[in-house]
């Protein structure tokens, strides 16, 4: 499904999971052989649109998230298959014939043009199309199985920098109403973007201070306690907000990235994108704390070696124990 729409409303992805299923129920009914020929004919011509939809019904049946397979998700995987088959297109001898040392190749020339973060993602996307061809008989070797991008030099905790308190403070004097409520749900409550963007206003209890994030990362639901900074913030936003509109934010998370970084140029301090705004929670909640599994709660985190990052940021600890030297 090239060019996934970006989705406004919890029909929206109803319908999304509808169509993937259809898309799935199609593959699946076929016999072997005629799946091996479409695939064979999608591989052959670099047929995108028929080649998203072989990758959508097998990540909907063999990934991990299974039908949970979030709109965001397909969006990533389809730029990232996109970009493989332009290299394939231009620089092998097709998909078909494609060695593990053109796979490799590939790799490199991401590296030499890509943020790390960017060709972790279009190798997954690629590595999925290649499982998904094997799957429907139209590849038989996995030529990624040893394909193996370089090291990042870049610490894990530098790449997840959050901004300051003082930074994230003239951001919400910049901010508007609904501006501030996007910073906040960031830089507070913790939520990624996509999670941000598609709250709905029954999602949220002010009296409880909760709100329930419907769809995580990796499909997962859970309750994020809401400072009292933010509950004002969505109050004074709800008085505002059109009656008829049930998302809480009326914008999508490109939109909300656009206007993150505009904030930024208004207050004067570093853009470090939307993301950083998670990473200000969890660091703030940790210099409060210095407890990992408050933060995993908080941040829906799996496991804690993820959370460990923010406990770098946390360095006036050190600072104090080394000024007794």
């Amino acid at each position: 499904m090239p060019g996934v729409p970006a989705l406004r409303s919890p029909l929206s992805l109803a319908l999304f999971r509808s169509e993937a299923m259809a898309v799935s129920r199609h593959w699946v009914s076929l016999t072997p052989e005629e799946r091996r020929r479409r695939a064979l004919e999608a591989a052959r011509d670099l047929d995108e649109a028929v080649l998203l939809d072989l990758l959508q019904a097998h990540r909907q049946l063999f990934g991990p998230a299974g039908a949970r397979t979030s709109p965001q998700t397909q969006r990533t995987y389809t730029h990232g298959v996109r970009a493989f088959l332009g290299y394939v297109e231009s620089s092998t001898g097709g998909l078909l014939r494609l060695t593990s040392d053109e796979a490799q190749l590939w790799i490199r020339l991401l590296e030499a043009k890509r943020a790390p973060s960017t060709v972790t993602v279009y190798l997954a996307a690629a590595r999925a199309l290649t499982a998904a061809l094997r799957w429907a008989g139209a590849m038989k070797d996995d030529v990624f199985v040893d394909a193996r991008p370089g090291r990042n030099p870049t610490a894990p905790w530098e790449r997840r920098r959050p901004y300051s308190d003082s930074d994230f403070e003239k951001l919400l004097a910049c901010a508007d109403v609904q501006d501030r409520v996007l910073v906040l749900l960031g830089g507070h409550a913790g939520l990624r973007v996509a999670e941000s963007t598609a709250l709905v206003w029954a999602d949220v209890d002010c009296g409880t201070r909760r709100l329930t994030v419907q769809r995580g990362k990796g499909g997962k639901r859970r309750r994020v306690t809401l400072s009292r900074r933010l509950v004002r913030a969505l109050e004074d936003w709800r008085l505002l907000a059109p009656a008829d509109e049930p998302r809480l934010l009326a914008y999508t998370t490109t939109r909300a990235r656009q206007r993150l970084k505009v904030l930024a140029e208004k207050a004067g301090v570093p853009y470090l994108g939307t993301h950083a705004l998670r990473h200000t929670a969890g660091t703030r909640l940790y210099k409060a704390t210095h407890n990992l599994e408050d933060v995993a709660r908080h941040l829906g985190h799996s496991g804690l070696e993820t959370t460990r990052i923010y406990a770098k940021w946390d360095d006036q600890h050190l600072s104090d124990v080394v000024d007794e030297w």
